[in-house]
């Protein structure tokens, strides 16, 4: 679950507001977050995670995903997201989408969580009782893998 955009991005405004300098970047900050908002409103849950707003720059959007097939997908989507847009009053003229693969930290982090969802000990232990009650069959020898892995 990613956090709450405003509760990310306080900090930055707030430095921001206090320096002299970098006020008249706020403007452009508010309007890139609100036009981010915007979008991963208008996009299907699936994508939410999955996508991000990289800028927009003389109407042209620019989304980032993870992989190919992602991508593939979000294209389908591009109209109907780039109308809703409109709607909304966004001066979109069109959607562009990079493919960019996760960092280390970002696999790191999915790694971490298919480990949060390893079987427990108690589950191996079950798994364990099946295999000593199967006869030898693929099914014994796929169950006989699954406890090696873990």
């Amino acid at each position: 679950m990613k956090p709450n955009p405003k509760d990310a991005t306080a900090p930055v405004i707030d430095f921001l507001r206090r320096h002299d300098g970098a006020a008249a970047l706020l403007p452009a900050a508010l309007r890139n977050l609100r036009l981010g908002q915007d979008t991963l409103a208008l996009m299907p849950a699936v994508f939410r995670e999955t996508c991000e707003v990289a800028g927009c720059d003389d109407g042209v959007l620019i989304l980032r995903v993870s992989s190919a097939g992602a991508a593939a997908k979000l294209r389908q989507t591009l109209p109907r997201l780039r109308d809703g847009l409109l709607d909304r009053g966004w001066q979109v003229s069109s959607i562009r989408v990079r493919v960019q693969p996760r960092t280390a930290d970002a696999r790191a982090a999915v790694r971490k969580q298919k480990n949060d969802a390893a079987i427990s000990s108690q589950g191996l232990a079950a798994f364990a009782d099946l295999r000593n009650a199967l006869e030898d069959s693929p099914l014994k020898t796929a169950v006989e893998r699954l406890i090696k892995r873990r």
